[in-house]
């Protein structure tokens, strides 16, 4: 079984930009910001957590899941390919 990185890694950045839409397309502004900012701070297992946490209080548990997995997905990005990168998909939408 491949580790977590190289599963990643093999995925590549447009896989990861197309699964993180789910959170820049969110018409609620603030949560979006806040997806953003914890993909931004914490480490790609801390964000899915966190984010997990936080959609929880706003959507059922698969959906919950599916917007932690995008969170943890732009957390990645940040890691593998650079804030400059992560700050340019974020702006995009």
């Amino acid at each position: 079984m491949k580790r977590e990185s190289e599963q990643t890694q093999a995925m590549g950045l447009q896989e990861l930009e197309r699964r993180v839409s789910a959170i820049l397309q969110l018409s609620d502004d603030d949560l979006r910001k806040q997806f953003v900012q914890i993909a931004g701070s914490e480490t790609p297992t801390q964000a899915y957590e966190r984010a997990f946490d936080l959609a929880t209080e706003h959507f059922d548990a698969r959906m919950a899941r599916e917007f932690a997995k995008a969170v943890r997905y732009l957390s990645i990005i940040k890691r593998d390919h650079g804030l400059a990168k992560f700050e340019k998909i974020v702006a995009e939408e």
